[in-house]
């Protein structure tokens, strides 16, 4: 099973098909699911449904420029997560692989240039995600490698204004857990889990 986020919605291709509250289309529909999504139709959660989930996940993806981030969950000694707030949504630091860069590195590099810390280690992989967006007329979707990370710098956290991040705060488990729930349904149906 595969979940591509778009806003709030939730696009699942999945080779089998639970009981479900989402819409459920056949993969020969993805031309017309495509079609509504971009001329803003209002949607629901929905399932694409196909033989092969792959090939189902390759046609859906040819209708978008495909690009891969890195990002983390970051722990620091007090127990406390870092969490910045993107053109005023709660977020998690993540950005794009540049390229011949590993993801762990770009997930490491883009955590320290989003939030002032120098130094943060990787101690575990969490899921993947995947969501598509809109900028400048132009279609993207983009796959997000998410890694948990702890770190022992104390230093004073410094948003980075200039890719539109307004703060950067240590939070406690619950209160991180809180502003995920109220973020993107990327982030907080996929990482709550890591504030539980």
């Amino acid at each position: 099973m595969i979940n591509i986020f778009y806003n709030n919605i939730t696009i699942t291709i999945s080779e089998e098909v639970q009981y479900t509250t989402a819409r459920v289309i056949n993969s020969l529909a993805i031309d017309l699911l495509i079609e509504k999504l971009k001329n803003s139709c209002s949607l629901t959660d929905i399932v694409i449904t196909g033989d092969d989930e792959n090939k189902v996940f390759n046609s859906f993806s040819s209708h978008f420029k495909y690009i891969e981030a890195a990002g983390g969950v970051v722990k620091n000694t007090a127990n406390e997560f870092l969490i910045i707030k993107r053109m005023n949504t709660w977020d998690l630091p993540k950005g794009k692989i540049d390229k011949g860069e590993t993801v762990k590195a770009a997930a490491i590099r883009e955590v320290c240039e989003e939030t002032g810390l120098t130094q943060v280690e990787i101690t575990d992989e969490l899921p993947h995600t995947y969501h598509i967006y809109n900028q400048k007329n132009r279609w993207y979707l983009k796959k997000t490698y998410w890694f948990l990370m702890e770190t022992l710098d104390k230093n004073e956290l410094k948003p980075q204004f200039e890719e539109d991040i307004t703060e950067a705060l240590w939070m406690s488990s619950d209160d991180a857990a809180d502003a995920v729930s109220r973020s993107y349904r990327s982030i907080s149906d996929t990482l709550s889990v890591v504030f539980d």
